[in-house]
């Protein structure tokens, strides 16, 4: 059993580490305001739990899709994210040449 608890927490240090580099790396991107298409939690058998996050924003050709995912250590904290991003709801995404990210701190 400790080896199924212990993998959780590497995964999320893992996942959190790409993420707080992407993060950084993508400070000055254009902001773009997208509208949620779905998000789910997601809860593999191995690692971390995780939100999938879908949206679609306006760009030049027309509209453009994304999704990201957001590690959590928690499935309980993962759902109470979801439940606090209804699907239609505006959020915040970086942008940069067909690039998208969607960071928690943005929202």
């Amino acid at each position: 059993m400790g080896g199924l608890v212990l993998d959780i927490y590497v995964v999320f240090l893992w996942k959190s580490i790409i993420r707080t580099i992407q993060f950084f790396g993508s400070l000055r991107w254009r902001r773009a305001v997208a509208s949620l298409v779905n998000r789910n939690v997601q809860s593999p058998l191995f690692g971390c739990s995780t939100v999938r996050v879908y949206y679609r924003f306006e760009s030049t050709p027309g509209y453009q899709v994304g999704e990201d995912e957001v590690p959590f250590c928690l499935v309980w904290d993962a759902k109470n994210f979801v439940e606090r991003l209804p699907p239609g709801s505006t959020v915040k995404v970086r942008v940069r040449k067909g690039k998208t990210l969607f960071f928690r701190l943005d929202q």
